[in-house]
């Protein structure tokens, strides 16, 4: 069984060993930011490149909180030219290390407060100085994918949406809504949270909108395939998730290009 001390250890080498293909690129700034809404104290990270008017990324971080994959993921980003903020959904910088406490974490939440978490975050992402308004993305990885995909429906001011391995549960049966923005949905195969039936739901959902919706469904692929420690997780707490590698790369190419074309 592994040591937390480990678990950070052996994070940091990934990480490291995954920036490392990145060298060259720009330097990037990191900073703490504070801020408070309905939900709490948030403390979540900012991270800057540097330069004018460019575009922002808003990410929400999978169940676990804002931890160390999430901070590396801001930090990639940002060295591709991008302001990068790193939303503390759950407020008070809490994250979890197992399903338990991911579970508890989750159930101290609900719909309404996510939502005034997100616009909080959102906020303080387009009241940065370098940040271009106007061009804004959000990416969420699991909770924070099914998140992105309600504020998708609800048509908050953003130019695009990218959900890694979040379930899309179907839109509210009273409200005709519909995403009517640039979507791009990337999952696992064998991702033991998502079945055909929201894959068809979600492209029924956006059938007038359908030139926008992009979903990318990679081989021999779990849930939570783009964090380092998810193999360890799994195995420790008997979970079905697992990292991938290639998935990742591959995953990596599609959101540049999909970025790229939407915010640039």
């Amino acid at each position: 069984m592994l040591g937390y001390i480990n678990m950070r250890t052996q994070v940091g080498i990934l990480l490291f060993a995954f920036f490392i293909s990145s060298m060259g690129a720009a330097k990037v700034q990191v900073a703490n930011l504070n801020y408070k809404s309905e939900v709490g104290l948030h403390k979540s990270k900012l991270y800057n490149p540097g330069g004018k008017n460019l575009p922002g990324v808003l990410i929400l971080p999978e169940w676990w909180g804002l931890n160390k994959d999430m901070e590396g993921k801001g930090e990639f980003l940002a060295s591709q030219g991008y302001v990068v903020l790193v939303a503390d959904l759950y407020g008070g910088g809490q994250t979890a290390e197992s399903p338990d406490s991911a579970s508890a974490l989750l159930k101290m939440i609900d719909g309404k407060k996510a939502r005034q978490s997100f616009m909080a975050a959102l906020l303080q992402l387009k009241k940065v100085q370098n940040v271009d308004s106007n061009k804004i993305a959000v990416i969420g990885y699991g909770f924070g994918g099914g998140l992105a995909t309600d504020m998708a429906r609800r048509k908050v001011p953003v130019r695009a949406f990218v959900n890694f391995f979040g379930a899309v549960a179907p839109p509210e049966a009273k409200k005709k809504t519909s995403i009517q923005r640039p979507y791009l949905w990337i999952k696992g195969e064998h991702d033991a949270y998502i079945d055909k039936k929201m894959e068809e739901s979600l492209q029924k959902e956006m059938a007038a909108f359908k030139s926008l919706l992009q979903i990318e469904t990679y081989k021999n692929t779990f849930h939570s395939f783009t964090n380092p420690m998810a193999t360890a997780i799994g195995k420790r707490y008997h979970f079905p998730i697992d990292y991938s590698s290639s998935s990742t790369k591959k995953s990596w190419a599609l959101l540049k290009t999909f970025l790229s074309k939407n915010l640039k």
